[in-house]
């Protein structure tokens, strides 16, 4: 698969309020970069 595009941040002097988009930045990596999906327990069949 290819990689995911590179995040565009913008730098601290681009915003003046960047400070307050430091968590959706880390949202956003965290989303990018998480498992597709969460781990999943045996299957029904074996309950």
């Amino acid at each position: 698969a290819p990689p995911p595009p590179l995040l565009q941040l913008p730098a601290p002097t681009q915003s003046p309020l960047w400070h307050a988009l430091q968590p959706v930045q880390a949202a956003r990596i965290a989303a990018i970069t998480a498992a597709p999906l969460p781990a999943r327990g045996p299957p029904a069949s074996y309950l």
